[in-house]
Parts: C-alpha cells; sequence; structure tokens
C-alpha cells in the first residue's frame, strides 16, 4: 500500500477479517505465526508495557494511534520493533517473549524531529486527498 486511498479499499474490502489481516505501508516478513500471548498495561511514566510470546514472528495491532514519536524504550528476552497499519494504528513486531516498554517522546527535551517525520508520512500516503471520504459521525 502506497496512499491513504489504497489503505481504505483494502479495509473496506468485503474479505478483509481485522482479527487475522493488515494493511502495511512497508513490506514485512510474511512468515507470521499467532502470538502465544498477549498483555498490555498502563505503567507510570506513561508508558505502555507490553508482554507477549510468540513460537515464531508476530505482529500485535494495538489500540492506539501509530506516530514516529513512540518509542519501544526497553524490550527484554526478545526482538520489536514498531510499525504502522492500517493507516493509523500501531503494530509491534516481534520475536519470541518480549516485554516491550512503549513511551511516546516528544518535546523541548526529546527529540521533537518525530512530529515531522510524522507529517511527512501523512503527506507520502497523500492522507489529505481521503480525509472528506472519511466520516467523522456515525
Amino acid at each position: 500500500m502506497s496512499t491513504a486511498a489504497e489503505a481504505l479499499t483494502q479495509l473496506r474490502a468485503s474479505d478483509f477479517d481485522p482479527k487475522h489481516n493488515v494493511v502495511v505501508e512497508d513490506a514485512i516478513p510474511s512468515l507470521l505465526v499467532p502470538a502465544s500471548s498477549a498483555k498490555v498495561k498502563l505503567d507510570l511514566g506513561p508508558s505502555l508495557v507490553v508482554q507477549a510470546s510468540s513460537p515464531g514472528r508476530s505482529l500485535l495491532v494495538l489500540p492506539f494511534e501509530y506516530s514516529h514519536c513512540l518509542r519501544i524504550d526497553a524490550a527484554s528476552n526478545g526482538r520489536a520493533r514498531l510499525i504502522p497499519v492500517n493507516l493509523q494504528q500501531t503494530g509491534l513486531l516481534f520475536e519470541g517473549n518480549v516485554e516491550a516498554r512503549i513511551i511516546y517522546r516528544f518535546g523541548l527535551l526529546a527529540d521533537s524531529s518525530c512530529r515531522g517525520d510524522d507529517l511527512e508520512r501523512a503527506k507520502a500516503l497523500k492522507l489529505h486527498d481521503v480525509l472528506p471520504a472519511i466520516s467523522l459521525t456515525h
């Protein structure tokens, strides 16, 4: 998927099942397996802590919006990285057993270029072109 319009087409397709399918912007390994366990909790900081296990490589779709300002502060016992999925959500691509502490860092004392990166991503996806098509009310 290279544009927001393409993502919305895929997300609206009759055969799209959000329990088993995701729309990604960049290629990911195709040999994904279901996670054997996953738990998300809010911790002091504030931060989200994801504890998950996989017998191979798995992708969890997390219930919050993706931003380049999200960082994995610590991931123990496995490899993990954050990726955008389904146009707006955060995906955690990981292997093995992980405890990933996810933090949002933005401001004067942090790397403030991440918000500019978010804007560049929106421009590259041509998100503005689909905004009138997105219903904000139900």
